[in-house]
């Protein structure tokens, strides 16, 4: 199909409710100008306001339509569901795109299934049937369509990626890591595929092996602030303080305003019990991001470390302040309102 037409067809969706067939090889001319998938699911081209559509050239794109129904017939669907017509499968993805792009995925869902069954080697159509079934939820179905289509080229860098996110979002992380290891392998350099595969071993809690890949990652790309923080965590998640503060510091160095790297260096100087520094560097990270409320409860712990309980129920009522979901907090600022025989408070 022409390109001009389906892109046309596509844009036109946008002020419309219903399908259109983007497709014209199984079709007879219409006068009414309407593009029918069946009944009631149709958009009519005829009675358009160009004017309201397109307000500083509705001739051109009213001529631009002419053009278009001309070539549009009347879908003949009932050989698509007696499975008569050929190449079954382009048409249920020429109006599975249109229902993709109207968000109706549920919709284009049946049409998918009705291709992939008349033609499972169509890898086009196999990538949009899982990302429908991703997006309805429906990932157990989405996961053996990505090994379906990995069956057919095991060498799909789009495939194991897709695969590996999907996987990542089921906390699946084990196979996610390995999903992107054969995107990263496969697509020769897929440095995004790399990242991700860090961060599969990080949720993994393999923090050596989120390092390795972290390391290999910035070696091939750069060592930017979002590559310090992920190494900074790795270290922290292992108890590591002293090796994970020069990670964050560099962070600091490259974007002043990372809210992890601050909020990483707090964690770390209240574990190393260094509360004077501690305070120094909540300090700072209030003044770069003030509506951080995280910023304020590792101050109060400063503080009360300090034993300057008065200060640190000020910043406790001002994270709450901030953001009042916070069961924890509440309970500390109600312990130490007891502390300091303020019951009305407590």
């Amino acid at each position: 199909m022409p390109s001009v037409f389906r892109s046309f067809l596509l844009f036109l969706q946008k002020f419309y409710a219903a399908a259109l067939v983007a497709s014209v090889k199984f079709c007879t001319i219409k006068s009414e100008e309407m593009a029918y998938i069946k009944e009631e699911k149709c958009i009519f081209l005829g009675d358009i306001h160009y004017e309201d559509l397109f307000p500083k050239q509705p001739a051109y794109y009213a001529e631009s339509h002419q053009k278009l129904i001309t070539g549009l017939r009347k879908f003949d669907f009932d050989k698509v569901l007696s499975g008569n017509a050929q190449d079954i499968d382009e048409v249920c993805l020429d109006i599975a795109y249109v229902y993709i792009s109207k968000m109706s995925f549920e919709a284009a869902l049946h049409f998918l299934k009705m291709g992939f069954k008349a033609n499972s080697l169509n890898i086009t159509l196999c990538f949009e049937l899982a990302f429908c079934l991703e997006q309805t939820g429906t990932t157990d179905e989405a996961v053996s369509v990505y090994n379906h289509i990995l069956d057919q080229n095991p060498f799909s860098n789009e495939a194991w990626f897709n695969l590996g996110m999907l996987l990542f979002r089921l906390e699946d992380y084990e196979k996610a890591a390995e999903a992107f290891d054969f995107a990263f392998l496969n697509g020769e350099g897929d440095f995004e595929a790399l990242l991700h595969k860090g961060h599969s071993y990080f949720q993994a809690n393999e923090f050596d092996k989120a390092i390795e890949t972290y390391k290999e990652y910035g070696e091939n790309t750069k060592f930017d602030a979002a590559f310090n923080v992920y190494m900074g965590e790795c270290y922290e998640k292992q108890s590591k303080f002293e090796e994970a503060m020069p990670f964050y510091g560099k962070a600091l160095e490259l974007n002043p305003m990372s809210i992890e790297a601050w909020a990483g260096m707090c964690v770390c100087l209240l574990e190393l019990e260094r509360f004077e520094q501690a305070l120094d560097v909540s300090a700072e990270a209030i003044a770069e991001n003030p509506d951080f409320c995280d910023f304020w409860i590792y101050r109060a712990e400063a503080l009360v470390n300090l034993d300057r309980t008065a200060d640190a129920l000020q910043c406790y009522k001002k994270a709450l302040e901030i953001n009042p979901n916070q069961a924890d907090t509440y309970l500390a600022l109600g312990n130490m309102s007891l502390d300091l025989c303020d019951y009305e408070l407590a």
